[in-house]
């Protein structure tokens, strides 16, 4: 009799168990819903059934929460006891199939469970992360995994009898529905989240790519005061400042004398941006005589510097003869922290009351611990209050530092009431900056509270600009013309940091406060010990916004 009862597979718990998983996880599922109705009836008519709701609510998770607990035992059982089960299911194929059937039962009850969640992401279009809270991920992901290895387990035990064809392609089925569910379920995953958003990040495409002429709501400017036109897109890079400094500095050696555009060539003969504004590593600038071998030094120092930098052709220039100058310019700054993406985007309106829906970026419930680190690298750097007399109040203008760690460079944007150039409207965000530092309760307003909420627009554009006004123009100093003033300015502004990449070719020859970016903004970039910026664009408009 013992013997007989050792021998027996039907005697080993693993069955058992795996069916007590089953019915332990529908049970508890079934207590939620129920929970989730007499919520519904109570509100409606009005009952108070407060205790009892917690006493369903309980049971139900304490169900939830046994279930893989006895899938595990189930699943660990089946495991040790493997050879055994196998060695007499050729002899006694009645508790074998029994078994089976109930690792059948579980698996199929648990995959199914698991993949739920997938299935409403993709029905209803919602972002996969945001389908649980990431307390209940674990639980999800060992349910997932424990009906993939019950079924798994089905199968194996139904190869092993005779004449089971139908369960046999059913526990396939549930090793199918087992993967897929883990596959889903990792999707609810935060490290799942970020490898999405990095693969996103990475194969998103420019807004814009092209010559600035077919811009019709853009321009680039070559200095910082040059006027801006209202109504539009204002973009200056001082990359073209650094080449211009080549030529008047290292080639003809005085202010150049532009005939037809001597009010512009005043402008960039007295423009205080250096090389120096950036660090040394990020900015190329050379200039010198076709004769001289100008065109050679530039491609060989430039491959060495910068060797994935592809450049210019120079042939053209090189043939005409006279003075070529070429500078280069990338600037980096990843944020420590990547902001959270706007999965639905938010809706930015122009200068002319126009809407566009757009891309974005930001920081929202910051009171949540996991946010803390992004809330703590913002750094608010100017508020301007609708009324002076009252801070703290509704703001008019504002000014944030997106990553107070970035080093050497620093991105600023900031909403304010645009200026007649950039230059006058970044010396306006400058001394609102220094009066904020004197006003009370300055050290608690500097920093995003929990409260704060934060949105700023993505950007991803290259454009190439010449400088039609100076093309064609007679250089008084050396009796050539001006024959190519070209600029190209890349940028990219992310949830991960921004990026600029620029050159150019002169040839002669508390209160929760709203920092919500949904209206004309100003963006700078520059070095954080260095007095001037070498990037500065005014966001009139959309055009060059990444649509939502």
């Amino acid at each position: 009799m013992e013997a007989q009862e050792t021998n027996s597979p039907s005697k080993a718990p693993t069955g058992g168990l795996a069916l007590a998983a089953a019915i332990s996880l529908a049970g508890g599922i079934g207590l939620l819903g129920l929970l989730v109705f007499v919520n519904r009836t109570s509100e409606a008519c009005g009952y108070r059934t407060g205790a009892l709701q917690t006493l369903i609510g309980s049971a139900g998770l304490l169900c939830c929460q046994a279930a893989p607990l006895f899938g595990l035992i189930a699943v660990f059982g089946a495991i040790g006891k493997r050879q055994e089960i196998v060695a007499r299911s050729a002899t006694e194929s009645g508790p074998t199939r029994a078994m089976a059937r109930r690792f059948l039962v579980a698996g199929l009850l648990f995959a199914t469970v698991a993949f739920v969640p997938s299935v409403v992401a993709i029905t209803y279009g919602i972002a996969a992360h945001r389908m649980l809270p990431q307390w209940w991920v674990v639980e999800h992901m060992s349910i997932a995994v424990l009906g993939l290895a019950m079924g798994w387990i089905s199968l194996r035990l139904f190869q092993r009898i005779p004449g089971a064809k139908l369960p046999l392609i059913a526990s396939a089925s549930v090793v199918v529905l087992g993967v897929a569910s883990v596959a889903g379920t990792f999707g609810l995953t935060s490290v799942a989240s970020y490898l999405g958003q990095r693969f996103h990040d990475l194969a998103k495409e420019r807004t814009f790519s092209g010559d600035s002429g077919q811009l019709e709501r853009t321009v680039v400017v070559p200095t910082l005061d040059t006027p801006s036109p209202a109504g539009k897109n204002v973009i200056w890079c001082s990359s073209f400042q650094l080449a211009w400094n080549e030529i008047r500095d290292n080639v003809i050696g005085a202010p150049l004398d532009v005939v037809g555009a001597e009010e512009l060539a005043d402008r960039l003969n007295k423009a205080p941006h250096r090389a120096g504004d950036l660090e040394p590593g990020s900015c190329y600038a050379a200039g010198g005589w076709t004769r001289d071998g100008i065109v050679e030094r530039i491609e060989k120092e430039m491959g060495v510097r910068f060797p994935r930098r592809e450049l210019p052709d120079f042939n053209d220039f090189e043939d005409r003869g006279g003075i070529l100058a070429y500078s280069y310019l990338t600037a980096n700054v990843p944020f420590r922290r990547p902001f959270r993406q706007l999965d639905e985007g938010f809706t930015f309106t122009d200068s002319q009351r126009a809407e566009t829906l757009v891309a974005g970026f930001g920081l929202w419930q910051a009171f949540l611990s996991r946010y803390r680190d992004i809330r703590e690298q913002v750094e608010i750097l100017y508020v301007g209050w609708e009324d002076p007399n009252q801070p703290w109040g509704p703001m008019k203008e504002y000014a944030l530092d997106l990553c107070r760690h970035s080093k050497p460079y620093q991105v600023v944007v900031a909403v304010v009431e645009p200026k007649g150039s950039l230059a006058e409207t970044y010396e306006h965000i400058q001394r609102g900056m220094e009066q904020f530092k004197n006003q009370r309760g300055y050290e608690n307003g500097r920093w995003f509270e929990e409260s704060d909420l934060l949105r700023v627009p993505e950007m991803y554009w290259r454009i190439d600009h010449r400088f039609a006004e100076l093309i064609g123009r007679m250089v008084a100093n050396v009796g050539i013309p001006v024959v190519e003033a070209m600029q190209t300015i890349e940028f990219r502004l992310d949830r991960s940091g921004a990026m600029l990449e620029s050159e150019a070719l002169v040839a002669i020859a508390a209160i929760p406060r709203n920092f919500v970016f949904n209206r004309p903004f100003l963006i700078s970039m520059k070095k954080r010990d260095a007095d001037r910026p070498f990037f500065v664009m005014w966001v009139d408009n959309a055009e060059l916004l990444v649509r939502q």
